[in-house]
């Protein structure tokens, strides 16, 4: 009996010392900090050539924005880059990359790629403390394929990267029929069907009339009747 108490109340200690030890670790482990290096964007209008978008981007690094080292607004159709626009905070540069050269923020000109256009005069920079912050407007040269959209990156001089972050949902296909189109289309398709076939049908050669055989009979008797 004595030895089924003294091995519940070990049974006992131990799970309490389980419990507690779990418990220090848990409370020792550091809960996770905010990330180094975040970047966050928005993009007004629609990337079409008819009128530019308005893009304002905010970059933060923990230790200062001096240690951002690039910012990428990439224009990207499926996981592949049509046009990649890179800005480099710290040279105050801006390009389009496979474009060359470079420009400087605030000098006029243009950089244009396939896609993207920007003028570096139009491009508003303001800096302080860890927080980078940019506004733009975007230019397209040529209107991007459906499914095309742009994406923001930053990058920094640790090695860190804040990977790609959507800026515009997918460019929507401009092949398709609106429905009052569609209609108009059946509408006028069974208008020109039916003119088209009356038509035709008045057009048709009549058949001739075939020979009654009761009035064959009856001429017939006609012709006896005179014979006699």
């Amino acid at each position: 009996m004595r030895g089924l108490v003294r091995g519940g109340s070990l049974l006992i200690f131990v799970v309490l010392a389980g419990a507690w030890g779990l418990a220090g670790a848990s409370a020792s482990s550091p809960s996770p900090g905010p990330a180094a290096l975040t970047a966050a964007g928005t993009v007004e209008g629609k990337l079409t050539t008819t009128s530019p978008v308005q893009v304002k981007l905010k970059v933060q690094q923990r230790q200062g924005w001096q240690h951002i080292t690039t910012v990428d607004v990439n224009l990207v159709l499926r996981n592949r880059s049509l046009d990649l626009l890179r800005f480099t905070p710290s040279a105050s540069l801006v390009e389009i990359l496979g474009y060359p050269p470079p420009a400087r923020l605030g000098q006029t000109g243009v950089v244009a790629g396939s896609y993207l256009k920007l003028d570096p005069s139009k491009v508003k920079v303001q800096t302080q403390g860890t927080t980078l912050q940019m506004s733009f407007p975007l230019n397209m040269v040529a209107s991007p394929p459906a499914g095309a959209r742009l994406e923001l990156a930053a990058a920094d001089d640790g090695g860190g990267s804040t990977g790609s972050k959507p800026l515009t949902p997918p460019v929507e296909s401009s092949s398709g029929f609106s429905v009052g189109t569609l209609f108009l289309a059946i509408a006028v398709a069974v208008f020109a069907g039916g003119f088209i076939g009356n038509l035709f049908s008045s057009r048709r050669r009549r058949p001739a009339p075939r020979p009654s055989i009761y009035g064959v009979v009856a001429r017939r008797m006609e012709e006896e009747k005179a014979k006699t």
